[in-house]
């Protein structure tokens, strides 16, 4: 079997070049991805924190467990993509982190929100199977499935209730999180806005569209700050999980890292700061 070649041009963040530039985005954004490394690290040790939550341990303990996983998980995924140059796609996952603290936020503030994240689960699966009996009678539903599906989600309460994330984030007194990041990634990164799609256009010196724009070649500033992005979301989710599971020693020694970080911050961008 012959070896096969690849480079940017032909196979874009696939190819064997993209190793090349998670290289030099390491080297561009050492102390950014240094602290990401060293709060992923201390997100980590909270695992033992945490497994002290499963249950017969109070729901909302349980809970707020999983999301801080998921917010671990996703953190890291987006610190990978930031590394090779994959911007908008890091955005993206840092709201899909921000999502976890902000309801994280909220069992912090009540626990009792548990139920309600149960409750919106509940309607999502309701509303899903409603989408089902809706298909059209020939793709593949015999008339006894469909009767077993109805009955099922006849069983389901109808006062059930979902989730508006800007609602919660202001009733855990967290919305300025919601106000500045979660709609700004929304507008860079999640959603295909005008703004987002013109990470894929290049401009001359005078502002003008010149033509289309793709690959890991990404100014430096950027990659800082999603990487600051993605910290500073992780450290909320951090913050959250040891106040929740009430263990003030590590707070002390979350501070030190989060005044590091607002050393950086301050330095690399102060005009946001």
């Amino acid at each position: 079997m012959t070896e096969r070649r690849t480079s940017i041009p032909t196979d874009g963040f696939l190819s064997d070049g993209a190793e090349y530039w998670r290289k030099v985005h390491e080297k561009r954004a050492f102390e950014w991805f240094e602290i990401a490394r060293d709060l992923n690290r201390f997100g980590h040790q909270l695992r033992s924190l945490i497994e002290t939550g499963t249950p017969p341990a109070p729901q909302h303990l349980y809970l707020s467990g999983l999301l801080f996983l998921r917010a671990l998980s996703t953190f890291q995924a987006s610190i990978l993509l930031a590394n090779y140059g994959l911007v908008t796609d890091a955005g993206t996952l840092v709201r899909s982190t921000l999502e976890d603290f902000l309801l994280l936020g909220m069992l912090e503030k009540d626990p009792a929100f548990a139920v309600s994240m149960m409750r919106a689960d509940a309607l999502q699966e309701k509303k899903k199977l409603r989408g089902l009996l809706n298909l059209p009678s020939d793709l593949g539903l015999s008339p006894g499935r469909v009767e077993k599906l109805q009955r099922y989600v006849e069983s389901f309460p109808d006062d059930l209730s979902d989730i508006k994330f800007d609602q919660i984030a202001r009733k855990a007194g967290i919305g300025h999180m919601y106000d500045t990041y979660y709609r700004g990634l929304s507008h860079t990164s999640a959603h295909p806005n005008i703004q987002a799609l013109t990470r894929h256009t290049s401009f001359d010196h005078q502002g003008n569209a010149t033509g289309f724009c793709y690959g890991p070649d990404v100014p430096k500033d950027e990659i800082m700050q999603i990487v600051a992005y993605a910290c500073a979301i992780f450290y909320c989710a951090i913050h959250s999980i040891i106040t929740i599971y009430d263990d003030g020693t590590l707070l002390v020694k979350l501070d030190a890292l989060y005044q590091r970080y607002s050393v950086m911050a301050r330095r690399d961008f102060p005009e946001i700061t």
